[in-house]
């Protein structure tokens, strides 16, 4: 009984003292002090950064109302011909419709996917670099992505050789060919 009595006298004057407090300098932030982290690096980053164009803004590749194949992936799956339909592009994600072939007919699913940042290149740009598509599964896949007019000239060097940087060591299969067109004609 007697340590209630003690907890409640300590408590009650804390509980007084702030809310009679009528100096509100508690709102002022200085931006003028910087503190350093104990926890900084001893590395150096590495001199060699990719360049930006590598890179893109990806909202900039989905805010297009052109077909975007899927041209290489990583995923292990019986998935071919891969074809997003872009039905609306915002900042931060993208409403789209995936059309695919799977044991020779002609599957859809609505996708709302999300921008995001990867960790492997997020050194290079503070703008949205990935589309983070949620499909159930065991597995992440890295996919590299074409408008339905860059199909004829492939894909741009730079976007290749980011590409290969980033899934050198997983196994990668080629999911366009030209007969793949014929899903087009059967959407909507």
């Amino acid at each position: 009984m007697r340590s209630w009595l003690v907890l409640c006298a300590l408590y009650l004057p804390l509980t007084v003292f702030s809310t009679n407090v009528a100096d509100d300098s508690y709102d002022d932030y200085y931006d003028e002090e910087e503190t350093t982290s104990a926890n900084q690096p001893t590395w150096k980053p590495s001199k060699e950064v990719p360049k930006l164009e590598a890179y893109a803004d990806i909202f900039k590749f989905y805010d297009t109302r052109e077909k975007i194949w899927v041209y290489n992936s990583t995923k292990k799956s019986e998935e071919t011909c891969q074809v997003d339909d872009i039905d609306h592009t915002t900042y931060i994600n993208v409403f789209m419709t995936r059309y695919f072939f799977l044991n020779g007919t002609i599957n859809t699913l609505t996708i709302n996917s999300d921008f995001g940042v990867h960790p492997t290149i997020q050194h290079t740009t503070h703008t949205y670099n990935e589309i983070q598509i949620r499909i159930p599964g065991p597995h992440d896949w890295f996919e590299l992505r074409l408008w339905n007019s860059s199909l004829e000239n492939g894909p741009d060097k730079n976007c290749s050789h980011g590409f290969e940087e980033i899934t050198a060591s997983f196994r990668k299969t080629f999911n366009y060919t030209s007969v793949c067109q014929c899903i087009l004609r059967v959407q909507p």
